[in-house]
Formats: C-alpha cells, sequence, structure tokens
C-alpha cells in the first residue's frame, strides 16, 4: 500500500521521500544502505563528504546575511541589496538541484532517495560537526528533504571499538563518546520521523525490526535479495542480485 501511495505521488510531481541514515563509524551502514537497495525503487547513496552539511552552511549564512538588512542596506550602504536575499527560496532550488541535476533521480522510478553519513558522529579525525550542530543540520535537512525519514543506526561500542580502522586508533575515548553521541542523536530525532535499529538486527536475514524498518520506508522486503546482500556482505561471493 505505501509504495503504491509514493509512486503515485512521483507521478503526481509531488515531493518524494527521503531517508537518511544518521550513525557513526564502523556501525554497519554501509550494510544498511545495500540492504535499504534490495528494493529497485530505493536509492538510498553512501556518503558525500558531508555534503549536505555544507549546503546547510550555505543556508546559514544566507539567513544570517539578512540581519544587516535593517539600517545597514541603502544604496550607499556597504549591505547594499542584502534584504534581497531570500534563504527560504532557496530550500526549493536545492532540492530540485539535488533530485534533477546532481544525482538525477528517475521520478518514476525512484520510490526512496537518501544518504548514509557517518560524520554526524564529530569524534572522528576531520570531521566537521560538533554536537552543538547537530540540532539545527537536523532540521535543515528535515526542511529541505521532507517527507524524510531519519533512521538512527547502533552498534554495541565494545565491537565499534575492535572495529576495521577504529582498533587503530587509541580507542577508550569511544567507550564514552559513542554512547553520549546515541543520547544526543534520539534526544533530536524524538522530533522529527525517525526509526532507531542496531547493527544485530539488520545481519540476521529475518529480522523482524529489519521487517519494521521496510516497512516503515515504505519499501518492498524481498527475503531472497535481503539473503544475497548478507552473503555477499560477509564475503561468501554471492553477488547482490540488485539492479540499484
Amino acid at each position: 500500500g505505501n509504495r503504491g501511495a509514493a509512486r503515485r505521488s512521483n507521478d503526481e510531481g509531488r515531493l518524494m521521500r527521503w531517508c537518511v541514515i544518521v550513525t557513526h563509524g564502523r556501525s554497519g551502514s554501509t550494510l544498511l544502505k545495500d540492504l535499504l537497495n534490495t528494493d529497485p525503487g530505493c536509492r538510498i547513496y553512501g556518503e558525500n563528504n558531508n555534503f549536505f552539511f555544507q549546503l546547510n552552511l550555505v543556508h546559514q549564512v544566507a539567513a544570517d546575511a539578512q540581519r544587516f538588512s535593517p539600517g545597514w542596506s541603502g544604496s550607499n550602504d556597504p549591505w547594499d541589496g542584502i534584504e534581497d536575499f531570500a534563504p527560504q527560496r532557496l530550500l526549493p532550488s536545492l532540492r530540485r538541484m539535488l533530485e534533477n541535476d546532481l544525482l538525477q533521480l528517475d521520478q518514476e522510478k525512484t520510490v526512496l532517495a537518501g544518504f548514509k553519513e557517518i560524520r554526524f558522529f564529530a569524534d572522528q579525525e576531520g570531521f566537521v560537526m560538533e554536537p552543538s550542530k547537530m540540532p539545527g543540520y537536523i532540521a535543515f535537512l528535515h526542511e529541505l528533504l521532507s517527507p524524510v525519514t531519519f533512521v538512527h543506526l547502533t552498534r554495541n561500542v565494545d565491537d565499534v571499538a575492535n572495529s576495521g580502522w577504529f582498533r587503530r586508533e587509541e580507542n577508550e575515548h569511544l567507550l564514552r563518546a559513542i554512547p553520549a553521541f546515541n543520547a544526543n542523536t534520539r534526544e533530536i530525532l524524538k522530533n522529527y520521523a525517525s526509526f532507531e535499529i542496531e547493527y544485530s538486527e539488520i545481519t540476521t536475514c529475518g529480522s523482524e525490526k529489519l521487517k519494521a524498518l521496510f516497512d516503515a520506508l515504505g519499501l518492498r522486503y524481498d527475503r531472497d535479495r535481503i539473503a544475497d546482500a548478507l552473503s555477499f556482505r560477509h564475503g561468501t561471493g554471492r553477488a547482490l542480485r540488485n539492479a540499484s
């Protein structure tokens, strides 16, 4: 039912639905992306080097500039014309640019678009988003991409600290930082359409929580495709049967 409604919405020129996977490194977000993409109508992208966060900063700069408008924007003033900056007009243009030009999404075939990003977590080297910026960023994504569902992916912190490139680091701080990040994320996302799921709930074929996520996102849960995706990710060499 949800799937058909989403397709009709796209056909009628209404807004495409989006999904943003909010998480940290070594949480299984690439696997979750691959699982969701087993629905041919779903196109969840991988990381984008915080591209969307930079869009947020552009929008914020335009909005902040308007504070100079009263009394500073006459023809002989240094901020001449700043009152013509209209950041509220920027968001629809950004969205059209994303869907039509940058990503070139097929409006008829794409039921759900989105991306996964680990750069919400500020404790990773080179990531620029402090926790204090996250509420405003989530609010921006909600305004830009609605209707959007935020998927909060978590993983046992000890497993994270012993996974992949984290194992090469002094990772004792992760035992404190990741639970704090997850608590902050839950607090922010309770105000939005959101769904929390844990790593162990996406690594077992037939997981009821994973099925519930597919249902919440209006996607088709295909057990065979899910099994193939899990097998491929776990290194057995079976290819993912999905043309995404």
